[in-house]
């Protein structure tokens, strides 16, 4: 998504055609965009920043381009290419809270990325709430066993794209270090998105930052 909401915006500033792979359950994110065609001076882009634009050139985009920055005065855009279709009418309460715990191969290792089990036991501890929603790429792993002796909480066993509309749903939600966590409630209707204060949501001296800078219902924790 980040890839695609790059390329797409990169593509209609300079009038170019573009064309990407389609995203399975995102039927906004249309695969061909029409504009100017070039096949020669051709330029492989890799990495987070977006080039220097240069006419008469070809642009294969193939980083990850996990800059907030770019989407600025943009973003209801974006959202619409990024938003899925409806494939679950699962929902949270209003009054439930959602948190995502990304453990899986693309946060590894977790034990630097995801806090530990006393991190979130605390954290809990500061909210009420009607029940406790945990959104996880890895539902079986000990971590939440452990967890479980401290917090009573439902883990919410959807598909990857029925969580991404599970988390779209709720009105409260903890973020997550993942930016399946980050599309998945910026694009949504959650009135509050708590933010961590950990090391791997803090992009200070990294070259990605999705922090997304300009949504009022960001709140630090």
């Amino acid at each position: 998504m980040w890839q695609y909401s790059a390329s797409r915006l990169f593509a209609s500033t300079h009038g170019l055609a573009m064309k990407a792979k389609p995203i399975q359950f995102f039927n906004s994110a249309i695969p061909r965009i029409e504009g100017k065609k070039h096949y020669f001076h051709k330029e492989l882009v890799t990495g987070h920043f977006l080039p220097d634009f240069a006419p008469g050139k070809q642009y294969v985009f193939r980083g990850t381009f996990e800059r907030f920055e770019y989407f600025i005065g943009r973003e209801n855009e974006v959202k619409s290419w990024c938003t899925p279709q409806k494939t679950t009418d699962d929902s949270p309460n209003a009054r439930d809270l959602v948190i995502s715990i990304r453990r899986g191969w693309n946060n590894w290792p977790a034990e630097s990325h995801c806090p530990d089990h006393e991190y979130y036991i605390n954290l809990l501890a500061k909210f009420k709430y009607r029940k406790l929603w945990i959104c996880t790429d890895s539902p079986d792993d000990p971590y939440f066993v452990k967890l479980a002796k401290s917090v009573n909480f439902e883990i919410y066993r959807g598909s990857a794209v029925e969580q991404f509309n599970f988390i779209m749903r709720a009105n409260r939600y903890v973020m997550a270090p993942s930016t399946f966590s980050f599309w998945a409630s910026w694009v949504g209707a959650a009135e509050e998105i708590y933010w961590p204060k950990i090391p791997a949501l803090n992009f200070e001296g990294t070259k990605h930052n999705w922090r997304p800078i300009t949504d009022s219902r960001i709140v630090d924790i």
